[in-house]
C-alpha cells in the first residue's frame, strides 16, 4: 500500500475533502466518489461499471464509470486512490508497463494518482471491518485467463500465486493452494471476486470439487461470491481504514528506501504526471551484428526474440560468404540485400503461421434437453457427524426461527348475562350457642334457587321466655347467586342455609326480592380458544419453513417435516364465557428443523442409482419433498421423493480436441449424436469465407458453453 500523502491529506482536513476511488481489473473499471469523515470513511456517489479488453478500451471505460459517479456533484475531485489487480503490483511498486498505462489514463482524465491498493488486500481489509474479526480465507480473484489464489489467515495475508486458467477451475485452484508451503489445513471459506462476470456457474464447479480428496481441508469449503459493488466499498475502507491507523509521525518513520513514493511511480502532494512527466519505454532488445557472430558465439546465445533469432541467423551466413565465389560478371551470387529479404519473407511466413494458429477463437454453445428424474430415498440424519455417502448417512444443522402473527374469529358460545335479584332474609338460630354467619353463606328456596349472605352475620342463641322457646334472630342483605327473574322471590318465602338442617338454623325474606333479569348473548367457548390457536399455530408454521427456505443458500434444503414448534408468547382478547362476538389471538412462535446440504442429496441418489451414471444434475432444478421424518435434536431417520433434471457430462476437452481445425458442417452429425442434443450455435472470431471458416486448431482458442433447454 501506497499512503503516505493520503495520510498528511486526511491529517489536514479529515472531515471537508472528497476523493476519488478507482478500481482497475484486467478487463474492468469501476470508480465511486468518496470523503473521508470522523467515522471513517463514506461512498458520496458510486459509479458505473464498465468493461474494458484493450489499452485504447481503458480511458474510455474509466471516462463512463467517473462521469456516472461525477452527475449532480458540484466540485468535481481530481484526487485519485487506485485499487490493482496483484499482477500490476511487483514487490510494493506498479510494474514498468503498467505505469505507462496509468500515466496515459491520468493525462486523459486529468487526474492526479495520490495512492494504490492491491485489490485483495482491499477485500481483506473491508470484510475484517464488516464482519468484525479478522478473516480467514482463500480469496480467488478470477480472470478470463488466470486465476489469483490468496491465502489469509487471521487478517494477515500468507501470499498469493498466480495460475493460468484452463476448463477446470478446480484443478487450477489445487495448484495454486498447492504452491503454498504449509502443514496446516486449508481455510474451509473461499471468497470468489470478479468485477464484471457472473460466478454462480464457477461456484458450483468449486462446490462440486473433492477437496477433501485433494487438499488438507478439514471441512468442504465454503463458497461466497463477492458483489462487484462492494470493490469501490472495500478500496475505500481500506484507504480510510490505513489512513485512521498510522499517524504522520509513524509515516516519517517508515523505512525511505521500501517506503518511497517515487520509486513506485507516485509522490506525496504531486501528481504523478508534474513530477514525472515522461516516462522513457523499456529498452528495445539488442541488434545482432553480422561481425559479432563468430563461430564462439551462436543466435542461440543472444537474448533475442523469435524473429530476431532468425534475422541473426540469417546475418550469420554472411561470415559464411565471406569468400564467396563470383560469377563471369563478377558480382557475388548472394548478397546481404538477398539474404535480408529471404530472412524478412520466412519471417512474414513464420507470423502468418503463428497467428493462422493463435488469432482465430471459437465458441460454441450446445443446448440439450434435459431428463427429469424421480427417486425415492432415505436417508440417516445426524446433528453431529459427518456425511458419509456409503453409510447413507447426511449431517444436517439445527435452525431455528421466530415468527409471530394475528388471527380472529367468530365466536360459538352463548352465556346468560342480566342482573342478580337483591334483597333481605332474617336467619333464625334454633341452638343453645351463638352463631357466625360469614358474607357469602349460600341460602337456597324450595326451587333451589340460590342467594348469598352480602356481609358477615351473628345471631344469638334460643332463649326461654314465659310463653315457651324464643329463637335467636337477625336480619341481613342478601343477594342472588345468578342473573334472572327466577330470584325475584316475594316476601315471607322460606330459605334454607347450605349445609345445616332446618331444626337448626333457617331463614325467611323480610321482603320481596327485586330486579333480577337475564337474556342470552354469544359469548367466548374453550372451543373457539382451541379451534383459534391450532389455526394460528398452523399458519405460522407454514411461515416460519417459508423464510428459512427462502434465507437459506442455493445448496441448502430445508426439511418441511419432523420440527419442533414452541408458543413462545400468545394473548387472546376474550376469557371463556365472556360476552364477545369475535375472539382474536396474538401468537409468536418458535420452530426448530434441520437443513442438509442439496449437494449431499444428489451424491446420496448418484451412489444409489444407476439411472444417473453420466449425468449431471441441472443447477437450481432439484426438489426435495419430505415424505416422512422420524427426528429429534440428534438426528433420525427421513424418506424424501427427489425430482431433479439430468443433462449429459459433457468431456470438454474431448469435444474440442475433435473440433479443431474442421469446419463446422463437418462436425454436425457428431453434436447430433451427443445425448439430449437439442441445437447448437457456433461463432467463429474473425469471420472469413464459408470455405476458410473452421474451428481454431488451437482447443484452448474454443470456449464451450452448456445450456439448458427451456
Amino acid at each position: 500500500m501506497q499512503f503516505d500523502s493520503l495520510l498528511n491529506r486526511f491529517g489536514k482536513s479529515p472531515d471537508s475533502e472528497i476523493l476519488l476511488a478507482l478500481v482497475l481489473g484486467s478487463e474492468s473499471v469501476h470508480s465511486a466518489v468518496w470523503q473521508k469523515t470522523t467515522e471513517g470513511a463514506r461512498i458520496v456517489a458510486p459509479g458505473s461499471l464498465e468493461d474494458w479488453s484493450k489499452d485504447d478500451e481503458l480511458i474510455p471505460a474509466a471516462d463512463r464509470s467517473i462521469s456516472t459517479a461525477l452527475e449532480g456533484l458540484k466540485n468535481e475531485p481530481n484526487q485519485v486512490v487506485l485499487g490493482l489487480p496483484e499482477s500490476w503490483v511487483e514487490q510494493d511498486s506498479i510494474t514498468s508497463q503498467k505505469k505507462v498505462l496509468i500515466k496515459n489514463l491520468s493525462e486523459a482524465l486529468s487526474l492526479k494518482p495520490i495512492g494504490f491498493i492491491v485489490t485483495s488486500e482491499a477485500i481483506v481489509n473491508w470484510l475484517k471491518t464488516k464482519e468484525g474479526t479478522p478473516p480467514t480465507a482463500i480469496i480467488l480473484g478470477l480472470q478470463s485467463d488466470e486465476v489469483v489464489v490468496t491465502l489469509v489467515r487471521l487478517g494477515k495475508i500468507l501470499g498469493s500465486h498466480t495460475v493460468g486458467r484452463s476448463e477446470d477451475l478446480g484443478a487450477d485452484v489445487e495448484e495454486g493452494l498447492a504452491r503454498f508451503e504449509t502443514t496446516d489445513p486449508f481455510p474451509s471459506r473461499m471468497i470468489l471476486y470478479d468485477s464484471h462476470l457472473d460466478l454462480e456457474s464457477e461456484r458450483q464447479t468449486l462446490l462440486s470439487y473433492a477437496w477433501q480428496e485433494k487438499l488438507s481441508f478439514l471441512h468442504i469449503p465454503k463458497i461466497e461470491i463477492l458483489d462487484p459493488e462492494s470493490l469501490p466499498e472495500a478500496l475505500v475502507v481500506a484507504s480510510a481504514a490505513e489512513a485512521i491507523e498510522s499517524t504522520p509521525a509513524a509515516a516519517v518513520a517508515l523505512d525511505q528506501e521500501t517506503n518511497n513514493l517515487a520509486a513506485h511511480g507516485f509522490y506525496q502532494d504531486q501528481d504523478i504526471l508534474e513530477k514525472n512527466p515522461s516516462l522513457p519505454p523499456p529498452p528495445p532488445p539488442p541488434k545482432p551484428e553480422a561481425q559479432q557472430l563468430t563461430p564462439d558465439v551462436t543466435p542461440e546465445d543472444l537474448p533475442l526474440s523469435l524473429g530476431s533469432r532468425i534475422m541473426a541467423r540469417l546475418l550469420s551466413l554472411t561470415n559464411v560468404f565471406h569468400r564467396r565465389p563470383t560469377a563471369n560478371f563478377g558480382g557475388p551470387l548472394v548478397t546481404p540485400r538477398l539474404l535480408l529479404s529471404l530472412g524478412a519473407l520466412f519471417v512474414v511466413i513464420v507470423l502468418l503461421t503463428f497467428m493462422a494458429w493463435a488469432i482465430p477463437k471459437a465458441s460454441i454453445t450446445l443446448y440439450l434437453d434435459p431428463r427429469e428424474v424421480k427417486q425415492d430415498l432415505e436417508f440417516a440424519l445426524s446433528a453431529r457427524e459427518p456425511t458419509d455417502i456409503a453409510e447413507g448417512r447426511i449431517q444436517g444443522e439445527r435452525v431455528e426461527v421466530e415468527v409471530d402473527g394475528q388471527k380472529e374469529t367468530q365466536t360459538s358460545g352463548e352465556t346468560l348475562v342480566g342482573d342478580k335479584a337483591k334483597g333481605a332474609v332474617e336467619i333464625f338460630n334454633k341452638t343453645n350457642s351463638l352463631k357466625k354467619f360469614p358474607a357469602g353463606t349460600v341460602l337456597a328456596d324450595s326451587n333451589e334457587i340460590k342467594f348469598e349472605l352480602d356481609s358477615d352475620v351473628e345471631i344469638a342463641s334460643q332463649s326461654a321466655t314465659d310463653t315457651g322457646i324464643t329463637f335467636g334472630k337477625e336480619e341481613v342483605a342478601a343477594t342472588a347467586v345468578s342473573v334472572g327473574s327466577d330470584a325475584n322471590i316475594s316476601q315471607g318465602a322460606l330459605l334454607s342455609l347450605e349445609g345445616f338442617g332446618s331444626s337448626t338454623y333457617s331463614a325467611r325474606a323480610t321482603a320481596n326480592f327485586e330486579g333480577g333479569s337475564s337474556r342470552s348473548v354469544k359469548s367466548v367457548s374453550k372451543d373457539d380458544q382451541e379451534k383459534l390457536e391450532t389455526e394460528l399455530t398452523e399458519e405460522l408454521t407454514q411461515k416460519a419453513l417459508e423464510e428459512l427456505k427462502n434465507s437459506a443458500t442455493n445448496d441448502a434444503t430445508i426439511l418441511p417435516s419432523g420440527y419442533e414448534t414452541e408458543a413462545v408468547d400468545q394473548e387472546f382478547t376474550k376469557a371463556v364465557d365472556e360476552e364477545a362476538e369475535t375472539l382474536g389471538l396474538t401468537l409468536r412462535l418458535r420452530l426448530t428443523t434441520f437443513k442438509v446440504k442439496t449437494t449431499d442429496i444428489l451424491l446420496l441418489v448418484a451412489a444409489d442409482s444407476t439411472d444417473t451414471q453420466g449425468f449431471s444434475p441441472v443447477a437450481d432444478a432439484s426438489e426435495i419433498e419430505v415424505t416422512s421424518a422420524d427426528i429429534d435434536e440428534s438426528g433420525g431417520t427421513v424418506s424424501a421423493t427427489l425430482t431433479t433434471k439430468l443433462i449429459p457430462k459433457i468431456d470438454e476437452a474431448a469435444l474440442k480436441n475433435h473440433l479443431k481445425g474442421k469446419r463446422p458442417e463437418e462436425t454436425e452429425s457428431f453434436l447430433k449424436s451427443i445425448p439430449n442434443f437439442s441445437r447448437v450455435d457456433i461463432t467463429l472470431s474473425p469471420k472469413l469465407p464459408k470455405p476458410l471458416a473452421t474451428f481454431p486448431r488451437r482447443p484452448q482458442n474454443i470456449t464451450v458453453t452448456i445450456e439448458v433447454e427451456e
